[in-house]
């Protein structure tokens, strides 16, 4: 049987939700019985991971909510933002500005930009492949991917899609048994200015 929660532990776990944005509830008023549902949902489900964690313990400001529409939301869960409702939680890793516009997250810190590409996983070779012929960089500006969440690659870098694309299209996990189809759909790409990774 599950412990009881005391009304006390339920306004506390709903102002949190509330300053993360997760949910909008009057906490004047006492909570119903579908609002103590959701909340208990949110807290269980939403608690174990470790960028939800930030979130709920008191740390919204690290951060950036932006409302996107359910595609993008679906392919920035797959690539591992947190997400709720249509709502996406963008690290804010110390950035001035962070937008969301067409199918980029564009970084911006001191000048110097990092566009986060919005592209359904199992496309990526496809997207490669049209950047190839329709983009060329503007100078100092590279082009690499990550996989999930983790950061870009920092020793795979290049200066033209055409050069990231060969990469990607000819890589191979070092991992043994690593399934390289599943992480090549987990790739997502990331153009910056130099500089602006460290």
């Amino acid at each position: 049987m599950s412990k009881r929660i005391s009304r006390a532990e339920y306004k506390k776990r709903a102002k949190l939700l509330k300053k993360s944005g997760l949910v909008e509830y009057d906490l004047r008023k006492q909570l119903s019985t579908n609002q103590k549902r959701k909340i208990r949902r949110l807290w269980n489900g939403e608690q174990s991971s470790t960028k939800w964690g930030d979130v709920l313990n008191k740390k919204a400001d690290k951060f950036t909510k932006r409302h996107v529409s359910d595609k993008k939301l679906k392919i920035l869960k797959s690539q591992g933002y947190p997400v709720s409702g249509n709502t996406v939680f963008i690290p804010n890793d110390g950035y001035d500005s962070i937008h969301i516009k067409g199918n980029k997250i564009i970084k911006t810190e001191k000048g110097k930009k990092i566009i986060d590409f919005i592209i359904p996983n199992h496309k990526i070779l496809d997207e490669l492949e049209r950047l190839t012929n329709d983009k060329t960089l503007p100078k100092d500006t590279f082009v690499t991917v990550r996989i999930g969440d983790n950061g870009p690659f920092q020793r795979i870098v290049f200066d033209n899609y055409g050069a990231l694309f060969h990469y990607v299209s000819n890589w191979n996990p070092k991992d043994v048994g690593a399934d390289r189809e599943q992480l090549i759909s987990l790739m997502s790409i990331i153009e910056y200015d130099r500089g602006a990774i460290d």
